[in-house]
């Protein structure tokens, strides 16, 4: 009876310390994997700075671009829409122009 209750003690504690061994590997394992997704955010942002910087005007247009379909889907009116028509309307019509002169004709 002593021996079983000895080796039954044993046991637990021998299930405990694999138990306490898991979490706090799964806790480390969780750990690197923030650590790492950090430096990969960190490492992306400063790859897209680095583009931003290397292309300036791309960067601006793109920017622009987002601002106004966000406007248009989320903000605008209806009035607003009916002068955006006529600035687009405007707008093809000095590229067509261009595009001519540019042909040559």
């Amino acid at each position: 009876m002593k021996i079983l209750s000895i080796l039954l003690i044993v046991s637990l504690v021998a299930l405990l310390a694999l138990y306490i061994q898991g979490y706090f590997l799964k806790r480390e394992q969780k750990r690197l994997l923030k650590e790492r997704d950090e430096v990969g955010k960190n490492s992306q942002t400063e790859a897209n700075k680095r583009w931003q910087e290397k292309n300036k005007e791309r960067a601006k247009y793109i920017s622009a671009r987002s601002r106004a379909r966000s406007f248009i889907k989320n903000h605008a009116l209806e009035e607003d829409l009916d002068e955006f028509m006529g600035l687009i309307l405007e707008r093809k019509q000095m590229l067509n122009e261009m595009k001519l002169d540019q042909d040559g004709i």
